[in-house]
Formats: structure tokens, sequence, C-alpha cells
């Protein structure tokens, strides 16, 4: 935004990208996220070790991707703080679910009920999504495109995940549980 800085700004470099070059550009950007995805997916397998658990997440966190991807068609352009955002949803999405996850298995003396566990995680998943949006709110305001775009992305996947994602889950753990 022009006038935002205290100082002038000098455009050093100016460049045109050709249709092929977007055409590549969206490919790679496919080839990120697959790639951040099938690392989360390995590292989960690796944590819980049973499809029955895995296959669930990976699916939610898909899924918050396709609402992100829906809530800015047409609105937001695909560039690489658009995927940045992309993949900070998908690692704010597995950990979230992480949690949710231990805090049904784990054995607590004093918390007897899945409800009450679920309801701990949702604390927690809650107050850390109070402090990434917190943390975006200030590239929202004071940045550029690209560190708005980053933001908005990442606030949108972080709302996508507390407002309908991490109750669904939340929802299949108690289904997983109680069979």
């Amino acid at each position: 935004r022009a006038g935002a800085l205290p100082t002038t700004i000098e455009v050093a470099q100016l460049d045109t990208i050709s249709p092929n070059l977007g055409q590549a550009f969206l490919y790679n950007a496919a080839i990120a996220a697959l790639a951040a995805i099938a690392g989360v997916t390995a590292v989960v397998s690796l944590r819980y070790r049973k499809p029955k658990m895995i296959i669930p997440m990976v699916l939610v966190s898909l899924s918050e991707v396709i609402i992100v991807l829906g809530v800015t068609a047409g609105r937001v352009t695909i560039d690489l703080p658009f995927i940045a955002g992309i993949i900070a949803t998908i690692g704010t999405g597995i950990d979230a679910q992480i949690i949710m996850m231990d805090e049904a298995l784990r054995k607590h003396a004093h918390i007897e009920t899945l409800r009450e566990k679920l309801a701990r995680a949702f604390f927690i998943i809650f107050g850390s999504a109070g402090t990434i949006i917190a943390a975006m709110l200030p590239l929202l305001v004071l940045g550029f495109g690209l560190l708005q775009g980053f933001a908005i992305v990442t606030i949108i996947g972080v709302l996508s995940g507390i407002a309908i994602t991490r109750p669904a889950y939340g929802a299949v753990i108690e289904k997983m549980v109680k069979e």
C-alpha cells in the first residue's frame, strides 16, 4: 500500500510471468501440498499405527483444506503465501486432532468421561487458535499483499477448524472410542 511506510518505495525489478510458468507454479503448488499431506500422514502413522485412527485424521485435514479453498475461491490469488497458509492450516489442524486423540486415549484419574476429556482438549485447541489468530492479525492489518494473503488463509483455516472440523472430529472420536 502506497504511503503505508514512512519511506519511499523504489521498484527494483518488475517481471511478467508467462501462462506456461503459471501452470508450472500451480503444478508445483499442488506437489507441495501433497508432500505436506504425505509428511503429516507419515508422522501420524508413526504415532498411532492404526488405520482406524490415521484415516479420519487425514480425511478431516483434507476436508479443512477443501473448506479453505471453497471459502477463498475467486477472492484470493493462489500464490506462495496462499500455499504457506494452506500448509499452516494442515499443520495446526493435525496438531489439534492429535491433542484430541491423545486426550481421549489418556487415562486421567480425575476425568472419567470421554466428554470431559474432549472438553479439556477443546479448551487447549481454542486457546491455541486464539494465539494463532492474534499472531496473524498484525500481518493482516499492517502487512503488505503477500503477508496479508498468508494471514487471511491461515485465519480462515483456523476458524474453519474450530467451527467445523474439530467438532466433527470430536464426533468421530466419540464413535471410535465407543466401538
